[in-house]
């Protein structure tokens, strides 16, 4: 039995390197993004990106994640902390569903 784990564990070592490598080849450099003029964003677009400054939102202090009210995990994931959209965007948290509340 031991010599059979053994010659398990000497394949798994020999060829599983060689696998993971052919699977992480390199693929193609990806083409150079099209460069545009810079644009200022107007206050319509700023206000659609980043939502009613004034709700509170519930923040999941583990995904780093914040939900609005009336969503299905406002106030309800097991950590988070209640705080302005404002200041979860300040310190870094993202909408979920990547939708700001209005």
């Amino acid at each position: 039995m031991r010599r059979l784990i053994a010659l398990w564990v000497l394949w798994f070592a020999l060829f599983a390197p060689a696998t993971m490598r052919t699977q992480q080849a390199p693929s193609a450099p990806a083409p150079a993004p099209q460069t545009s003029p810079a644009k200022s964003p107007t206050p319509q677009e700023s206000s659609s990106t980043q939502g009613n400054p004034d709700v509170q939102v519930w923040v999941n202090t583990n995904s780093g994640v914040y939900h609005c009210p009336n969503t299905r995990w406002y106030g309800a994931t097991k950590s988070g902390v209640y705080m302005k959209q404002t200041e979860a965007q300040q310190k870094g948290y993202r909408p979920a569903y990547h939708r700001v509340c209005k």
